[in-house]
């Protein structure tokens, strides 16, 4: 490049014996200071390996130390190479001939391997048929107890049925006893009556036996008119008085047996209830018991063919507990770790609220107070003791928030 400016001397130039002419300030001359600078320099060994990046040609390392070796020292440093390259090469050789020592006892145990793969295959394919054959079973016990759970909510419709029929008959049985109670003390009642009605008329007789016994003893002397009055007087306080009682004694013990033949009726319907819903209730509970005897069966033929199935029984009902889905319940039951999405909630059934979850580990694994059964675990823990943490630190923060200890 030309430039006009006037070339600045360096501080060795300023030592050096040698001088050169300095040229007129306003002439031109060449210089590539402008150009070969740090900057382009740097610029142009990034623009020069991006175009040879298809040649596999590597940009240098930036700011390398690295440094011209001189070349009997690059000649030493083989030498040196040369002499480990000696030694790995005796090291290698011998363990060639281990190792060919070992790849003829390895071939030897391929073929005892391979014998051993052949009998495998055999097993696999004998316990692929049982596979088989064990889930043609499994589908019938599935539809065998989805069958019986129909089964098993018809009968709970009946006996909810019949629980409100009992609950009736109670009520009524109930007013029948109160019903015998009320005749029972009607009845009390009219015998009292009876016994007061009894006093009264013998005390009507007396009253009778002493006014005739007073007129047979009244004095001749009285007039006719007189005792004739007291005569009528006596029939009048005695005769009508009894006649009327007797009258209510004989109304009484015609209701008395009326309610007593009511209350005998009332206890034979009664009876007859009693022992129609023993018989419902007999019958409810050889039905109960079948049903047991099926879902006991269908218990031992799952725990026989799929031990596993019962002891994760417990960990399925967690999920159903806290709103998982089925596909999600089905993906979890490998026993694998997982964690949910940004996000995902679950329900929390005693507080009944959803429960944000993301990011959490869940898995389902044995649970540690009980090794034949499997639980639900949320970040290593049991779902519920989570969910219970989970709350009581969210009411710490609030509290911490407003200032409450």
């Amino acid at each position: 490049p030309i430039v006009t400016a006037e070339r600045k001397k360096k501080a060795s130039e300023a030592k050096a014996k040698k001088r050169y002419r300095t040229k007129s300030k306003d002439g031109p001359r060449l210089s590539a200071n402008d150009i070969m600078t740090r900057e382009n320099l740097i610029r142009f060994q990034d623009t020069y390996a991006e175009a040879m990046e298809r040649f596999g040609l590597e940009r240098g390392i930036r700011g390398s130390e690295a440094r011209h070796v001189d070349q009997h020292e690059y000649y030493r440093q083989c030498q040196i190479k040369k002499k480990d390259l000696e030694q790995d090469v005796a090291g290698l050789s011998a363990e060639k001939k281990q190792l060919d020592t070992e790849n003829r006892s390895l071939e030897k145990r391929k073929a005892e391997l391979e014998r051993g793969n052949c009998w495998i295959e055999k097993t696999f394919a004998n316990t692929k048929a049982a596979n088989t054959e064990m889930s043609r079973q499994n589908s019938e016990l599935e539809k065998r107890k989805t069958e019986l759970v129909k089964e098993n909510s018809s009968l709970a419709a009946t006996n909810t049925t019949l629980s409100d029929e009992k609950r009736q008959l109670e009520a009524e049985k109930k007013k029948v006893a109160d019903e015998i109670a009320d005749i029972e003390a009607d009845k009390s009642k009219l015998i009292d009556e009876r016994s007061a009605y009894a006093k009264e008329t013998d005390a009507a007789r007396k009253e009778k036996e002493t006014a005739l016994q007073e007129a047979a003893d009244a004095k001749a002397q009285r007039d006719s008119n007189r005792r004739d009055a007291l005569s009528n007087l006596a029939n009048r306080f005695t005769g009508s008085k009894t006649k009327k009682l007797e009258s209510e004694l004989a109304d009484s013990r015609e209701e008395i047996r009326t309610l007593k033949e009511r209350a005998e009726e009332t206890a034979k319907i009664h009876r007859s209830r009693i022992r129609d819903l023993q018989q419902q209730l007999d019958k409810q509970k050889e039905q109960h018991d079948s049903i047991v005897r099926g879902h006991k069966e269908t218990e031992d033929l799952i725990q026989r063919f799929f031990p596993g199935v019962i002891a994760a029984l417990p960990a399925i009902r967690d999920c159903i507990r806290v709103k998982m889905s089925d596909t999600l319940i089905t993906t979890l039951l490998d026993g694998k770790p997982r964690s949910f999405k940004t996000g995902y909630t679950l329900y929390d059934p005693n507080e009944e609220k959803d429960v944000d979850v993301g990011n959490v580990e869940v898995q389902i694994k044995r649970d540690p107070t009980d090794d034949n059964n499997y639980r639900l675990h949320l970040g290593g823990k049991r779902v519920f003791q989570w969910f219970r943490e989970k709350w009581q630190s969210l009411k710490q923060t609030v509290r911490r928030g407003f200032g409450i200890r």
